[in-house]
C-alpha cells in the first residue's frame, strides 16, 4: 500500500510543534491473510520535518506495524517507526508511534 500522510508532533524538549509529512509504502508480511485483523507489516518512507526553530529537515524512516482492522472500506493500524534525519540526527532523530484510521468514501 502506498501512502502519504501529514502529522503534528509535540516533542518533550519544548522546541515547539513539528510538522511531519512523508510518502512511502507499507508491505504486509502475509500475502493473502485469511483474517481482517492483526496483520503485521513493514513500512518505509521519505519525508520532511518542519518547525520554526529548525526549518525543513529531510529524513528517511522505517518501522513495523500491525493492521488492527483491515477491511475494504476501513483500515485501523498502529506503527512504531525510527526516524533518521539527513541533518541533526541527534536532535531530531528518534522513535515515533502512530495510530491511524483510513477509510474510503465509496
Amino acid at each position: 500500500r502506498v501512502r502519504t500522510d501529514i502529522g503534528i508532533l509535540a516533542p518533550d524538549s519544548g522546541s515547539g510543534t513539528i510538522v511531519m509529512y512523508r510518502t512511502g509504502a507499507q508491505v504486509a508480511f502475509e500475502r493473502n491473510a485469511s483474517r481482517a485483523y492483526g496483520i503485521p507489516y513493514f513500512a518505509a518512507d521519505f519525508g520532511s520535518l518542519w518547525s520554526e526553530a529548525t526549518g525543513r529537515r529531510w529524513f528517511v524512516d522505517a518501522g513495523l506495524g500491525v493492521y488492527l482492522v483491515h477491511r475494504r472500506s476501513m483500515v485501523l493500524d498502529f506503527e512504531v517507526t525510527g526516524v533518521l534525519p539527513f541533518s541533526d540526527p541527534d536532535q531530531l532523530g528518534g522513535v515515533t508511534s502512530r495510530l491511524a484510521l483510513a477509510f474510503a468514501l465509496w
